[in-house]
């Protein structure tokens, strides 16, 4: 699930984009989770896995806007309350969904989209949401981050069937975009990678996510406030890049309150 790369590649997204090559599909060493982390969910579509996801409600989910561009919605399925992304938990359908108007595929900007299921779920001991960041986490801040990506860059590789997670540490915007740079020197990228207002960065060494991980929840590990939505990295070498929750939590409540009365 956590991967040791940068740059994630979305499962369902076809384009490829200058800066990010995609969503990351794994958590980068990372290791299985002994206990549920309970407000992650798995996104699949015709029995395949294409991302993460958090659960804000008993009818609402947030993942990455990439994770459902060009996706036929209703053939999505959301897992909750289980450690394989492929069985046990809770099955719904999701009814619709909405995508941040101002997403940019290209720079993964606003990578942030709400799920409206057509089932509720039922809360217990092994399904249950996390509250919202209300501000942008502090440098060094340490938050666990999960998913079913793959746990090194590996196109042909296959995912894990059960949940990965690793802690990582918020890191200084500055420090994430020389690292950016330097690797987009390292592999002769044409352009390079700098973060956006509404992004975050966070590793730890060797450790992060990757394609499959997109979507997925960065909690904090003491308060457990969802801090960071997975969106992007390079090639699974960290640090991973993720939608700042605190920037678009107004966002989130007045989509979740238009949609929902």
């Amino acid at each position: 699930m956590i991967v040791q790369g940068l740059v994630f590649i979305m499962l369902v997204v076809t384009v490829s984009s200058k800066r990010f090559q995609g969503p990351e599909k794994r958590i980068v060493d990372g290791n299985p989770v002994g206990t549920h982390i309970p407000w992650q969910v798995a996104l699949s579509q015709n029995g395949s896995l294409i991302c993460g996801g958090v659960i804000y409600s008993e009818r609402v989910v947030l993942t990455a806007a990439h994770c459902v561009y060009g996706v036929k919605i209703k053939d999505v399925s959301v897992r909750a309350g289980s450690l394989s992304w492929n069985s046990g938990g809770q099955l719904v359908k999701i009814k619709s969904s909405v995508s941040h108007e101002k997403f940019n595929l290209t720079i993964l900007t606003n990578d942030i989209a709400v799920l409206f299921l057509s089932s509720s779920l039922k809360f217990d001991n092994f399904t249950r949401n996390v509250k919202l960041a209300k501000r942008t986490p502090e440098v060094g801040t340490p938050a666990t981050v999960s998913g079913w990506g793959w746990t090194y860059f590996n196109p042909d590789g296959k995912t894990p069937d059960k949940l990965h997670a690793v802690t990582v540490f918020v890191k200084e915007r500055k420090r994430c975009d020389k690292a950016y740079s330097k690797l987009a020197e390292l592999l002769a990228e044409d352009t390079d990678v700098f973060l956006e207002k509404d992004q975050i960065c966070a590793s730890a060494f060797g450790a992060g996510s990757c394609p499959g991980d997109s979507g997925g929840p960065l909690v904090t590990t003491s308060s457990k406030r969802l801090i960071g939505i997975v969106s992007g990295g390079f090639r699974c070498l960290t640090p991973s890049i993720y939608s700042d929750v605190a920037v678009h939590k107004k966002w989130i409540e007045s989509t979740v309150s238009c949609f929902c009365h």
